[in-house]
């Protein structure tokens, strides 16, 4: 690439900020009191995920100038595949000892193919009234559509980055505006789309990587964004006036969004913004009073566990899965 992007550093805030959407999910699934909007953690989570993994792939385009989609691949499967298993092994164990054998038990193990293929969001969308049809304990790997979410966006997206790099070069183009295009015109697609089918099929908005795709390719227009250093000129003013507006549109989102039949729509953007607002307040050595929170242990510790040292593996998405067990053996009890 013709442009050196700039080396990415670690970044605890967003780490702090990934933490924030695991504690709504889990409290979500839980039924904490307060908490009926906590399924917006997810919108936060796909933001933070488009952004790191593009990054990655455009730091890797930069540095060998190409993208080795085995290698990519290959991470993911080793990243995802041991807590997988386990959460999906234990919860058919689980379900062979408390569900019942003619509809219950079938319908888990249909879920469980369904997730290690990463078609759980599809096969949710056809056998599930929504998300929000009845008590989360009634489908035991529901939180599953999520992951199937990520990965069928990243079977895609490296792909077109690929594609993007060749048409830049054929032309003469930059390759980062390039990828920036494509990015944006993704994001008005899906959005569109997503708005559209928030009202003709609910269940399917809700579910789908095509109306979902915009949340993963806002993180990935950032990433494109930030990694030319376009934005971090910012002072300190504007960094702490710009979290405080991302905390406003956070705050925005719990007393507007609640479980609905037309979400994401357009009030799936209050925490998509927010995510976004909060990953450029916290870019470059400046930082802000909120960053600085986000980035503190407490928070750093809750999104790296159970596997501490590896970030961005953290209890997200098996997290769920124990608490709808744990509702499930009570009421079997």
């Amino acid at each position: 690439m013709e442009e050196a992007m700039q080396k990415p550093q670690y970044r605890p805030d967003i780490d702090g900020l990934r933490a924030i959407a695991v504690i709504l999910v889990v409290a979500y699934h839980a039924e904490i009191p307060g908490f009926d909007f906590g399924f917006i953690g997810v919108d936060v989570f796909f933001v933070i995920s488009g952004y790191l993994i593009t990054s990655l792939l455009i730091r890797e385009l930069e540095r060998t100038g190409d993208i080795s989609l085995l290698a990519f691949y290959g991470r993911r499967v080793r990243r995802l595949m041991p807590a997988m298993v386990v959460v999906i092994l234990s919860s058919l164990v689980l379900g062979y000892l408390l569900l019942t054998p003619v509809g219950q038990q079938q319908n888990l193990s249909e879920s469980a193919i369904a997730s290690i293929a990463f078609f759980a969001n599809y096969y949710f969308i056809a056998t599930t009234g929504g998300y929000f049809d009845g008590p989360t304990d009634q489908v035991p790997l529901l939180h599953m559509w999520s992951l199937s979410v990520e990965e069928q966006f990243y079977a895609i997206w490296p792909i077109l980055l690929i594609a993007s790099l060749s048409f830049a070069r054929r032309h003469g183009k930059r390759p980062w505006i390039v990828f920036s295009t494509l990015a944006a015109l993704g994001i008005g697609a899906s959005f569109c789309y997503g708005w559209w089918l928030s009202s003709a099929n609910p269940n399917a908005a809700y579910f789908s990587v095509l109306s979902r795709g915009w949340q993963l390719l806002a993180g990935s227009l950032l990433a494109c964004v930030l990694g030319r250093g376009l934005l971090p000129q910012a002072s300190n003013a504007a960094r702490s006036t710009l979290a405080a507006l991302a905390a406003a549109l956070l705050l925005a989102a719990t007393f507007v969004i609640e479980g609905s039949h037309a979400y994401p729509g357009w009030m799936g953007m209050l925490p998509v913004l927010s995510a976004v607002a909060l990953i450029v307040a916290g870019f470059g050595r400046a930082s802000n009073p909120l960053s600085r929170l986000l980035a503190t242990r407490p928070f750093v510790f809750v999104e790296r566990y159970p596997t501490p040292g590896i970030s961005g593996t953290g209890p997200y998405w098996p997290c769920p899965a124990p608490i709808t067990w744990v509702r499930v053996i009570w009421s079997v009890t």
